[in-house]
């Protein structure tokens, strides 16, 4: 990317902005896949299925599922077919993934704003990945003038040299620090209809990376813990208790 890939997902409670930011990762590590690993730990190379593929499974009347219709190869590679992923297997994928929130049935690493502080000189470890911060608890606004504030700024200005796609979820933009509302790309309002289980992405003109667009929710939900309470990092915690 030669551009700073910062998502802001906003909405009332309820509206469909975590949902959101799960689907975005686990669609493109689904999408990425190169194996998958057994109950007994044997790893099978693995790939999505293909545009001709998928229109093959229509054709003999079964429903692709991204989640679920794979191609495995043998150990050689020189045979493969075309399978229903047992529900005990799991995926491998090169996409990485960090959250301030738990996510599950794909590989990412758990982080807050001083997770980021402390490794913000790695060159390796925040690149050509996924971030995701629900709920802004790591980036807001009150915190913009506080050391912990202008260092999470100064990682929001290397998005782009570092590859990364940078995804914030707030109910109003204003609660976001105001670096991040000046670098965004892509500003979303999310909104979810509890009778179809659609969620309707409303995406600001010229975003080079979403077009406004709707999905169904549900298949997304078994990825994360809808009413996890996001967690205040113990650094900021003790901070304020010393400073009481």
């Amino acid at each position: 990317m030669d551009f700073a890939d910062i998502r802001l997902l906003h909405g009332d409670q309820g509206q469909g902005k975590s949902v959101t930011s799960v689907a975005l990762p686990v669609d493109d590590y689904y999408a990425n896949m190169n194996a998958v690993v057994s109950p007994a730990g044997e790893i099978i190379n693995a790939r999505a299925l293909n545009e001709e593929e998928q229109d093959e499974l229509e054709y003999r009347g079964v429903a692709y599922d991204q989640f679920k219709h794979i191609r495995i190869y043998s150990g050689v590679g020189s045979e493969s077919k075309l399978i229903s992923l047992p529900s005990n297997f799991t995926v491998r994928s090169p996409v990485k993934v960090f959250a301030n929130f738990m996510l599950y049935g794909i590989r990412f690493v758990p982080i807050n704003g001083a997770r980021i502080i402390e490794y913000i000189n790695d060159d390796v470890l925040f690149r050509d990945a996924w971030v995701l911060l629900d709920e802004s608890v790591d980036v807001d606004r009150h915190d913009t003038m506080t050391k912990e504030g202008k260092m999470t700024g100064k990682f929001g200005a290397q998005v782009a040299k570092r590859d990364l796609h940078l995804v914030i979820n707030s109910q109003y933009l204003h609660m976001i620090q105001g670096r991040y509302t000046l670098f965004a790309t892509t500003r979303v309002l999310c909104a979810y209809d509890t009778d179809t289980k659609i969620v309707t992405l409303d995406v600001n003109q010229n975003s080079p990376m979403m077009q406004s667009v709707d999905y169904y929710a549900p298949p997304y939900f078994r990825f994360y813990k809808r009413g996890e309470v996001i967690k205040v990092s113990q650094t900021k915690i003790d901070k304020i208790l010393t400073e009481a």
